[in-house]
């Protein structure tokens, strides 16, 4: 029965930290978006100069909006997974090209 009850409670705070997470992604400002942009690159170690900048952000925004979609599916229990970024979320359909195989 203990062990029932934890589980229950895992399930239950594990349901919470998913729907906590399907709402970072839907930046209201420019500001939120630039500030989840550098740290995202702080997390995963990368950096670009302007240029490419400016091309992976619009990568990294695509991804952000895909993520956000996929979890009001999730959130209105139309989908059971739950989507986040990973260090692939601003990569070109180019750079992708490897690990799709």
């Amino acid at each position: 029965m203990i062990i029932k009850i934890l589980l229950l409670i895992f399930v239950v705070s594990s349901v919470k930290a998913e729907k906590e997470e399907t709402e970072k992604y839907d930046f209201k400002t420019e500001k939120e978006l630039m500030d989840a942009w550098k740290a995202y690159k702080i997390k995963y170690g990368k950096s670009y100069g302007p240029a490419e900048d400016a091309i992976h952000l619009r990568e990294f925004v695509k991804s952000c909006r895909l993520i956000t979609k996929q979890n009001k599916l999730y959130d209105q229990g139309l989908s059971t997974s739950v989507a986040g970024l990973n260090e692939f979320a601003d990569m070109t359909d180019e750079e992708m090209k490897p690990w799709r195989g």
